[in-house]
């Protein structure tokens, strides 16, 4: 556990990826799986669905420690952290290849990074709040379907597959259930199911909207890759919605990283306030060591996408610069 006078972050799930200053005051991420003491400058920690907390260290020192146990983690190392078991730690053979550090840039990834909705994380986050205010038996079949959309990139695809069973029930029309299918398509993708993905991508593609169009067209073209290594065809062209960062993923596989960090680049000045934009930059720019583009200053003046409420208690940050939620916990 961290020191003292540390700052305390709380993950709760999500990616953060940060540089710390050399010989500047201390930082302890809590997760629900360990706490990480961070004593360095360049890393990155994801808590995903269950909990489990992996860390790559970049550069510097982290010791990452939970109620069974602790491991101390270098440069070029990694760990992971499950609930109720003890770190372990992983050894990254070739610190400088950071392409095998993290693996987004994968067309399989990109599923994870795809979301069922037209709205923004914060957006995601008020329309669940809302629709769980009501009471269960009062939620109609757009409700259920919103929701289940919402799960998908906030609380996993079990509550999304759920939820979504309990709006079919209630009947959907049919850009409803265009809608319902793109959530099908991401569940399969996501699951490896990459013929059925393909499928599920291609039936919805008629009755959605722009921002859901760009999703199913790029999931398509990745499942259909994907299910079969032989096939080629041109990649889509759109960029509204989710294809700037469809674009990106395709620039990464076909050519290169900095290819991929040159359109997510592009994509920032087209639209500087989407949220994943950034988070998609820092995480390529890491992998190719490009610390200009990859800081986050902790001492720099926060985003607007993040909302701060300070006072006598622990001031609470929550930021929707990930994909899925990522709530930390600041201590002043």
């Amino acid at each position: 556990m961290g020191n003292a006078g540390d700052t305390g972050l709380e993950l709760q799930s999500g990616t953060i990826w940060a540089r710390a200053e050399r010989g500047g005051q201390g930082l302890t991420v809590d997760t629900p799986a360990a706490a990480a003491a961070i004593r360095g400058t360049d890393w990155t920690l994801t808590v995903g669905p269950d909990g489990k907390t992996s860390l790559i260290v970049l550069e510097g020192v982290v010791e990452l420690s939970n109620a069974f146990g602790s491991v101390e983690v270098s440069q070029g190392q990694g760990a992971v952290a499950a609930i109720g078991k003890a770190p372990s730690k992983i050894v990254i053979a070739q610190p400088k290849d950071r392409e095998q550090m993290l693996f987004n840039l994968s067309l399989r990834s990109a599923f994870h990074w795809m979301p069922a909705t037209s709205l923004r994380t914060a957006q995601m986050r008020s329309e669940r709040q809302r629709i769980e205010a009501k009471a269960e038996a009062g939620r109609s079949a757009e409700d259920w379907l919103s929701l289940s959309e919402v799960y998908l990139t906030l609380d996993g695809k079990e509550k999304a597959r759920a939820t979504l069973d309990r709006a079919r029930a209630l009947g959907l029309g049919g850009r409803q259930r265009a809608r319902a299918l793109l959530v099908d398509a991401l569940i399969a993708g996501g699951e490896n199911r990459y013929d059925d993905a393909a499928k599920l991508f291609r039936q919805a593609l008629p009755g959605l909207d722009t921002r859901r169009r760009a999703v199913a067209a790029y999931g398509g073209y990745f499942a259909r890759s994907l299910a079969d290594p032989n096939h080629v065809e041109q990649p889509p062209r759109g960029t509204a919605g989710y294809g700037a960062l469809g674009k990106a993923f395709v620039a990464g596989f076909q050519q290169d990283l900095p290819a991929a960090l040159e359109t997510i680049r592009a994509a920032e000045k087209n639209d500087p306030t989407d949220p994943m934009l950034p988070a998609a930059r820092a995480q390529i720019a890491l992998l190719l060591g490009d610390e200009r583009s990859s800081s986050m200053d902790l001492r720099a003046p926060l985003p607007s996408t993040l909302k701060i409420r300070t006072g006598s208690k622990p001031g609470r940050i929550t930021s929707s610069t990930s994909p899925t939620t990522l709530k930390l916990r600041l201590k002043i």
